[in-house]
């Protein structure tokens, strides 16, 4: 692959930021082993490399053959950089397309399967739990087997809500106003532990955030979606919490043995606490030893 940025035909560097994009000149992976994903994985560097850069947009012109493949990529024939910022600075073929990827500085494109695939699992766990809800409330409903996938569960949240006996409009806020009431119990009796501070933003040590880089979590960030009400179920907090102990055990397991001793006696604490307020949580999995 060659790439050339804008600024390789510029005499000042301040023209880098004014410019804001690479053109790929050149992209080729043998045929034989296009199928192993080299491409994208290739590419996928290539997106980390100029967001270190701040070069948020590639350019290339693509032949017939190439066009598909850069499509995967994110590139799309829809140019949106003036066209000021690129005339002259990259050179026209006859026949090709020229294309544009705008790259999101929130992501890491190495991860970006990984994050995808957390996503989906999250997606498929919150439908799984929100579906049985509905079966609880409603057991003598019939329901074919792929429903939970293929059912827009949105459309029977007022099976989840409707009270027969005594409609009132203002059930809704009562039932939030509890569920707040609870979560906050519960936040400060895990932040009063004397442990607490191993998971705070503040104190996390590097580990953490190599092993939860895009969607990290800690106290402070729970605390802060508890102020804006982030949680509209006791589901969603769970998850925080139990994604929060996972990842904090995994970070600190190669430290000093009084600390991991510490970050277990908290872990047990918290599994404790959540479950005397009746916010079911599992097991702390075998990562201490």
């Amino acid at each position: 692959m060659i790439v050339e940025h804008a600024n390789a035909k510029t005499k000042k560097n301040k023209e880098v930021n004014l410019r804001n994009f690479s053109e790929i000149v050149f992209c080729a992976v043998s045929e034989y082993q296009q199928v192993r994903g080299y491409g994208t994985h290739l590419m996928n560097h290539l997106k980390d490399y100029h967001i270190r850069l701040n070069i948020t947009n590639l350019l290339t012109y693509a032949d017939g053959f190439a066009v598909g493949y850069f499509k995967k990529q994110g590139f799309s024939s829809t140019i949106t950089l003036n066209e000021q910022v690129y005339t002259g600075y990259i050179k026209d073929y006859d026949g090709a397309t020229l294309m544009q990827c705008s790259l999101y500085t929130q992501v890491t494109y190495t991860r970006l399967t990984e994050t995808l695939s957390l996503i989906k699992e999250s997606i498929n766990v919150i439908r799984t739990h929100r579906f049985n809800q509905i079966k609880q409330a409603h057991p003598d409903a019939k329901f074919l087997p792929n429903d939970i996938h293929t059912t827009d569960l949105n459309n029977y949240d007022n099976l989840l809500n409707i009270d027969h006996n005594n409609i009132n409009s203002s059930d809704e806020t009562v039932d939030i106003n509890l569920l707040y009431i609870t979560l906050k119990s519960v936040y400060q009796e895990i932040r009063s532990h004397s442990y607490a501070s191993h998971v705070q933003k503040r104190t996390l040590i590097q580990d953490y955030l190599s092993i939860q880089p895009v969607f990290p979590i800690d106290l402070d960030t729970i605390h802060d979606r508890l102020k804006t009400k982030y949680y509209h179920n006791a589901y969603t907090f769970t998850a925080d919490i139990s994604r929060l102990l996972d990842i904090v055990g995994r970070a600190y397991s190669n430290q000093k043995k009084d600390i991991v001793n510490e970050i277990r006696i908290f872990d047990t604490f918290v599994r404790r606490k959540m479950n005397e307020f009746g916010l079911e949580i599992g097991q702390a999995q075998q990562i201490y030893e």
